[in-house]
């Protein structure tokens, strides 16, 4: 998390001037003071404008300048804004380099804001000597500085170098100075922390040195934002760093920090930020923390967001206290020595109105040596968006409520994007369930690590591929192509219910999958996948639901299909299959309840067999190119005999729709007691299909059915809906009338 910088300070002081965004309200009826414009000149001068970004700097009144601001009443100048409007790396056309020639703003007296960052200048002490260098070369001493009202200085992203930091020490007025990213180097003077009035100070990403010790044990009366980052700040944080108690940012990230986290840190109650990352602390983090009495809330860092302490060399356990954060959005304790397990303190903590660690969005424990189970708190984290534990020796099962919680109002970790669990000791995770959140990318690498792995779900994300290794569950190596297969030992054998569908995956079908032999639910339904549907799936032989639907897959039905003896669900609809069906579909699927085809491209004739599915409930192959007739076999789909000691049919829904079927509708049909859904397609209705009580629904419409609807029993109960697009149809709730109807009308009463 960025530090929070001195924006609103800098807003502050230009409600009160212009600049370049604010009107510069009044100054337009007064004149800028004649030497401050004659300054600025100078200051033109002195700089090289590819961009010519300081056009508007002539005229007499130098307050209507762009990037000036005057005082209201006076005229004086009060605010320079030159900070490069499209700052890179690498310094461009709009940078404003600075020559030879001095910089004369020191005349500028009233001058309380200042802003030259992201531009080109190098000359250390240009911008405040009014040109003093004597005939030696030397640089005045700084009681000629004439900067006593400066109050915002922002130098950051030039060349300075660090001679000017011993001018700087002597501006009293000084609130917020930003040096960051220059060409500093040597001691930082232990003087900026006398400055009675400072508040934000940013010297990052310079070359700078000095001790913490003598850093941070100054006075710092007001200080707010500290950022000493990739500097060389070397040894242990002293204890008086409690006394900073303004501190709200603290970054002391890419230096030479060692030792110990001093328990006084507790008594920063006002802290937002503390990264002390990428350095050499070696301790363990203190087990209490002292101070508590100090903070109104009682609680360790009430308001602190983001808390780092990665990359470096932590020993021993997490502390009880890091649960009671409550606010904490960000912790990063990666790459460490940590050890022991995952405390389930999160989960027990008490008088939180909002559950543990209500905000906590970004939590990375990787790389250390942490132990034993997951702990179920981590599904209770509402905000949670990535968790990494990668690398460590985690061992044991993930909590089977860390899929499915269900004493939550709300499905548990709702917004997780990234879940990271590679390279742990995770053999014993039998449940892994993620699916409808919105994960996307690729899946993880060492997940092919779980071998007692037994269901795996990550439908209804956004998947586009599964990573670029040979350790994939039972896939393997993927990056966005399934058809990278794996070697066969790099499976999960014992996988019983594997769940991809509803992701964007690509590619065919590997045929490492076929080695898992306890699968019983394989769905990669929904994606995108192509290429055949291959032999290798027959090895499956204990698979009881097979979903391929949707998705772009061509070819036959392959015979090694007839091993699948125990399959109960099959839906290949809405894909490129093409040729007959097999007429061995009927023999072989005696447990068979669904059978969708639809929306493929199979022809020729109906096989009669496949009125032997015993156990059939919904027969779907609407949509395809069958021809032929509706064989009169399908009214005898028959069930098991039942206690009634009658039998019945166990079909519930039929769809032959949208084929190039002949003939009418064998009488046969009306056999189908069961039949709650109907969608047929030409020919005659026949009269006895009225006897259908259990009928819920029937579409007959845009066919080519002909002669009169059946005018009996259930058929009464359907609307014209069901019937129209069928020129030959009459009847009915249709108002075509059939032939007869005027004859057979009886004559009315009064006839």
């Amino acid at each position: 998390m960025e530090a929070i910088t001195w924006l609103p300070l800098m807003f502050l002081i230009l409600c009160s001037v212009r600049g370049e965004l604010l009107p510069n309200i009044g100054a337009h009826l007064m004149n800028c003071m004649e030497s401050d414009r004659e300054a600025l000149i100078d200051f033109k001068n002195g700089l090289h404008d590819p961009a010519n970004r300081l056009s508007s700097w002539k005229g007499s009144n130098c307050c209507h300048w762009r990037g000036i601001s005057c005082e209201n009443t006076t005229g004086a100048v009060i605010a320079v804004d030159l900070r490069n409007p499209h700052p890179t790396y690498n310094y461009n056309d709009e940078s404003l380099d600075s020559g030879a020639i001095p910089l004369n703003l020191a005349n500028l007296s009233s001058l309380q804001y200042l802003d030259v960052s992201c531009d080109d200048i190098w000359e250390e002490s240009s911008l405040f000597v009014d040109n003093l260098k004597g005939s030696s070369g030397s640089i005045p001493p700084p009681t000629f500085l004439n900067l006593t009202s400066l109050v915002v200085l922002d130098l950051s992203d030039n060349q300075f170098l660090p001679k000017v930091l011993d001018f700087l020490v002597n501006v009293s007025s000084l609130v917020t100075l930003d040096m960051s990213n220059n060409s500093l180097d040597g001691r930082i003077p232990l003087d900026f922390s006398e400055l009675p009035n400072l508040q934000f100070l940013y010297l990052g990403a310079n070359g700078l040195s000095e001790s913490c010790h003598q850093m941070l044990g100054g006075r710092w009366e007001k200080i707010q934002d500290l950022d000493f980052g990739r500097n060389d700040l070397h040894r242990k944080l002293p204890s008086s760093i409690g006394n900073l108690t303004f501190l709200s940012h603290l970054d002391l990230s890419g230096n030479s920090v060692d030792g110990g986290i001093p328990s006084s840190i507790r008594k920063l109650c006002n802290l937002i930020l503390l990264d002390v990352s990428d350095n050499y602390i070696n301790e363990t983090l203190p087990k209490f923390l002292e101070g508590i009495e100090i903070c109104l809330s009682r609680k360790p860092f009430p308001i602190l967001q983001s808390f780092d302490l990665s990359y470096n060399y932590l020993v021993g356990n997490l502390p009880e206290w890091l649960g009671h954060i409550e606010n904490l959005v960000e912790l990063d304790l990666s790459l460490n020595y940590l050890n022991g397990q995952i405390p389930a303190f999160f989960g027990s903590l008490q008088n939180l109105s909002r559950g543990p660690l209500p905000s906590l969005q970004y939590l990375d424990l990787s790389d250390n040596y942490l132990v034993g189970n997951l702990p179920e708190w981590l599904c209770q984290l509402e905000n949670l968006v990535n968790l990494n534990l990668w690398c460590n020796s985690l061992n044991g099962s993930i909590a089977a409520s860390f899929g499915s919680l269900q004493n939550l109002s709300r499905r548990p970790l709702p917004n997780l994007q990234s879940l990271d669990l590679s390279d742990n000791h995770l053999q014993n995770l039998t449940i892994m369930l993620l699916g409808g959140n919105e994960l996307n990318g690729t899946l993880l690498e060492s997940l092919g690590q779980l071998s007692g792995l037994r269901k795996f779900n990550v439908s209804s994300n956004q998947l586009t591929g599964l990573f670029s290794c040979n350790e994939f569950l039972p896939f393997g190596s993927f990056v966005s192509d399934l058809a990278q297969v794996t070697k066969a030992g790099n499976i999960v054998p014992g996988l019983e219910v594997f769940d991809l569908s509803n992701n964007n995956l690509r590619g065919s079908i590997p045929s490492s999958i076929g080695n898992c032999s306890d699968l019983s639910a394989l769905d990669i339904s929904n994606n995108h996948l192509s290429g055949t549907i291959r032999t290798f799936l027959g090895q499956l032989r204990g698979l009881k639901t097979l979903h391929l639907n949707d998705n772009r897959v061509y070819g036959q039905l392959p015979s090694s299909f007839q091993n699948l003896s125990s399959l109960a669900t099959l839906n290949l609809g809405n894909n490129r299959l093409n040729g007959r069906i097999p007429p061995w579909i009927g023999k072989v699927f005696e447990s068979l309840r669904i059978l969708g085809l639809r929306a493929n491209s199979f022809s020729r004739e109906l096989p009669a067999l496949l009125s032997n599915l015993s156990s059939l409930h919904i027969l779907d192959v609407a949509e395809n190119q069958f021809t032929g007739n509706i064989p009169a076999s399908f009214g005898h789909f028959k069930g098991q005999l039942l206690r009634y000691t009658k039998t019945l049919s166990l079909v519930t829904m039929l769809d032959l729709s949208g084929n190039n079927l002949s003939g009418g509708l064998p009488i046969e049909m009306t056999n189908l007691l069961g039949l709650v859904v109907l969608n047929l397609f030409s020919g005659a209705i026949p009269q006895s299909l009225g006897s259908l009580s259990f009928l819920g629904y029937l579409n007959l419409s845009n066919n080519e059915l002909s002669g009169p609807i059946p005018d009996n029993d259930h058929m009464l109960t359907f609307s014209a809906s069901s019937f129209v697009g069928n020129v030959g149809l009459c009847g009915g709730p249709l108002s075509v009338k059939c032939p007869g109807d005027d004859e057979n009308e009886k004559p009315d009463k009064d006839g």
